[in-house]
Protein backbone atom coordinates (compact mmCIF):
# COMPACT_ATOMS: atom_id res chain seq x y z
CA UNK A 1 0.00 0.00 0.00
CA UNK A 2 1.35 3.42 -0.94
CA UNK A 3 1.90 6.02 1.75
CA UNK A 4 -0.02 9.25 1.18
CA UNK A 5 2.19 12.22 0.43
CA UNK A 6 1.32 15.68 1.76
CA UNK A 7 -0.44 16.70 -1.46
CA UNK A 8 -2.68 13.60 -1.31
CA UNK A 9 -3.44 14.31 2.37
CA UNK A 10 -4.40 17.89 1.49
CA UNK A 11 -6.77 16.69 -1.23
CA UNK A 12 -8.43 14.24 1.15
CA UNK A 13 -8.88 17.00 3.74
CA UNK A 14 -10.51 19.25 1.13
CA UNK A 15 -12.62 16.62 -0.67
CA UNK A 16 -13.24 14.05 2.04
CA UNK A 17 -16.59 12.88 0.72
CA UNK A 18 -15.14 11.57 -2.56
CA UNK A 19 -11.79 12.12 -4.27
CA UNK A 20 -11.92 14.80 -6.97
CA UNK A 21 -12.38 13.28 -10.42
CA UNK A 22 -12.87 9.77 -9.05
CA UNK A 23 -15.43 7.16 -10.03
CA UNK A 24 -16.79 7.50 -6.49
CA UNK A 25 -17.38 11.21 -7.11
CA UNK A 26 -19.15 10.52 -10.43
CA UNK A 27 -21.44 8.00 -8.72
CA UNK A 28 -22.12 10.47 -5.92
CA UNK A 29 -23.05 13.22 -8.40
CA UNK A 30 -25.40 10.88 -10.29
CA UNK A 31 -26.96 9.72 -7.03
CA UNK A 32 -27.48 13.29 -5.88
CA UNK A 33 -29.01 14.27 -9.23
CA UNK A 34 -31.60 11.50 -8.84
CA UNK A 35 -32.94 13.06 -5.64
CA UNK A 36 -36.35 14.66 -5.88
CA UNK A 37 -35.73 17.14 -3.06
CA UNK A 38 -33.03 19.11 -4.93
CA UNK A 39 -33.59 22.79 -5.41
CA UNK A 40 -33.20 24.12 -8.95
CA UNK A 41 -30.01 25.88 -7.87
CA UNK A 42 -28.52 22.64 -6.46
CA UNK A 43 -29.51 20.62 -9.52
CA UNK A 44 -28.10 23.28 -11.85
CA UNK A 45 -24.81 23.37 -9.98
CA UNK A 46 -24.47 19.58 -10.05
CA UNK A 47 -25.31 19.45 -13.77
CA UNK A 48 -22.80 22.22 -14.55
CA UNK A 49 -20.18 20.38 -12.55
CA UNK A 50 -20.83 17.08 -14.33
CA UNK A 51 -20.72 18.81 -17.72
CA UNK A 52 -17.50 20.66 -16.85
CA UNK A 53 -15.63 17.34 -16.76
CA UNK A 54 -14.29 18.15 -13.31
CA UNK A 55 -12.94 21.60 -14.05
CA UNK A 56 -11.16 23.09 -11.09
CA UNK A 57 -13.25 26.26 -11.23
CA UNK A 58 -16.38 24.19 -10.61
CA UNK A 59 -14.72 22.12 -7.92
CA UNK A 60 -14.90 24.68 -5.15
CA UNK A 61 -15.97 25.03 -1.55
CA UNK A 62 -19.56 25.91 -2.50
CA UNK A 63 -19.88 22.76 -4.58
CA UNK A 64 -18.51 20.58 -1.81
CA UNK A 65 -20.60 22.19 0.90
CA UNK A 66 -23.77 21.55 -1.11
CA UNK A 67 -22.73 18.00 -2.07
CA UNK A 68 -21.87 17.12 1.52
CA UNK A 69 -25.16 18.51 2.84
CA UNK A 70 -27.11 16.52 0.28
CA UNK A 71 -25.12 13.31 0.68
CA UNK A 72 -25.25 13.40 4.47
CA UNK A 73 -29.03 13.79 4.48
CA UNK A 74 -29.41 17.52 4.90
CA UNK A 75 -28.08 20.58 6.67
CA UNK A 76 -28.60 19.13 10.16
CA UNK A 77 -26.38 16.08 9.59
CA UNK A 78 -23.86 18.22 7.70
CA UNK A 79 -23.63 20.70 10.58
CA UNK A 80 -23.22 17.86 13.10
CA UNK A 81 -20.48 16.26 10.96
CA UNK A 82 -18.60 19.56 10.56
CA UNK A 83 -18.83 20.19 14.31
CA UNK A 84 -17.44 16.74 14.98
CA UNK A 85 -14.63 17.22 12.46
CA UNK A 86 -13.60 20.35 14.36
CA UNK A 87 -13.24 18.23 17.51
CA UNK A 88 -10.70 16.09 15.63
CA UNK A 89 -8.55 19.03 14.55
CA UNK A 90 -5.20 19.75 16.12
CA UNK A 91 -4.67 22.68 18.46
CA UNK A 92 -3.62 24.79 15.47
CA UNK A 93 -6.93 24.08 13.71
CA UNK A 94 -5.44 21.68 11.15
CA UNK A 95 -7.05 18.42 10.13
CA UNK A 96 -4.16 16.33 11.40
CA UNK A 97 -3.57 12.63 11.88
CA UNK A 98 -6.53 12.06 14.20
CA UNK A 99 -8.88 13.44 11.54
CA UNK A 100 -7.13 11.35 8.86
CA UNK A 101 -7.49 8.16 10.91
CA UNK A 102 -11.21 8.87 11.39
CA UNK A 103 -11.54 9.60 7.66
CA UNK A 104 -9.81 6.34 6.74
CA UNK A 105 -12.07 4.36 9.06
CA UNK A 106 -15.19 6.05 7.67
CA UNK A 107 -14.17 5.78 4.01
CA UNK A 108 -11.82 2.82 3.83
CA UNK A 109 -14.02 -0.06 2.85
CA UNK A 110 -12.76 -2.02 5.88
CA UNK A 111 -9.03 -1.33 5.86
CA UNK A 112 -7.27 -2.89 8.83
CA UNK A 113 -5.46 -0.73 11.37
CA UNK A 114 -2.19 -1.95 9.88
CA UNK A 115 -3.29 -0.88 6.37
CA UNK A 116 -4.42 2.54 7.64
CA UNK A 117 -1.05 2.93 9.34
CA UNK A 118 0.80 2.06 6.12
CA UNK A 119 -1.34 4.52 4.17
CA UNK A 120 -0.70 7.32 6.66
CA UNK A 121 2.93 6.44 7.41
CA UNK A 122 2.41 5.54 11.05
CA UNK A 123 2.66 2.42 13.14
CA UNK A 124 -0.29 0.26 14.17
CA UNK A 125 0.21 1.61 17.70
CA UNK A 126 -0.10 5.13 16.28
CA UNK A 127 -3.39 4.23 14.59
CA UNK A 128 -4.63 2.69 17.85
CA UNK A 129 -3.62 5.84 19.76
CA UNK A 130 -5.61 8.06 17.37
CA UNK A 131 -8.55 5.64 17.44
CA UNK A 132 -8.54 5.78 21.25
CA UNK A 133 -8.49 9.60 21.07
CA UNK A 134 -11.48 9.50 18.69
CA UNK A 135 -13.24 7.11 21.08
CA UNK A 136 -12.71 9.53 24.00
CA UNK A 137 -14.16 12.40 21.95
CA UNK A 138 -17.19 10.29 20.99
CA UNK A 139 -17.64 9.14 24.58
CA UNK A 140 -17.57 12.74 25.85
CA UNK A 141 -20.25 13.66 23.32
CA UNK A 142 -22.40 10.75 24.51
CA UNK A 143 -21.98 11.58 28.22
CA UNK A 144 -19.22 9.00 28.73
CA UNK A 145 -21.42 6.02 27.87
CA UNK A 146 -18.75 4.33 25.72
CA UNK A 147 -16.47 2.47 28.10
CA UNK A 148 -13.93 1.03 25.64
CA UNK A 149 -12.58 1.80 22.19
CA UNK A 150 -15.37 2.61 19.72
CA UNK A 151 -15.81 0.16 16.89
CA UNK A 152 -15.32 1.23 13.27
CA UNK A 153 -19.08 1.44 12.63
CA UNK A 154 -19.56 3.84 15.54
CA UNK A 155 -16.65 5.99 14.37
CA UNK A 156 -18.02 6.02 10.81
CA UNK A 157 -21.53 7.09 11.86
CA UNK A 158 -20.11 9.72 14.21
CA UNK A 159 -17.73 11.09 11.54
CA UNK A 160 -20.59 11.38 9.03
CA UNK A 161 -22.86 13.19 11.49
CA UNK A 162 -25.36 10.36 11.76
Amino acid sequence: MNKLNENARRKIRENWLAPQGSEMEAKMINSLLSREDLTQEEKGMLLRYRQSHDSSEMHNAGFWETAKKLKLGGPENYNVAMSRHEKLQSGSGDKGNTWLVAYCIANSGALTGQQIGEKLGMSLDGVKWHKQKISRIISEEYSNTIQSMADDGTITRWFLGL
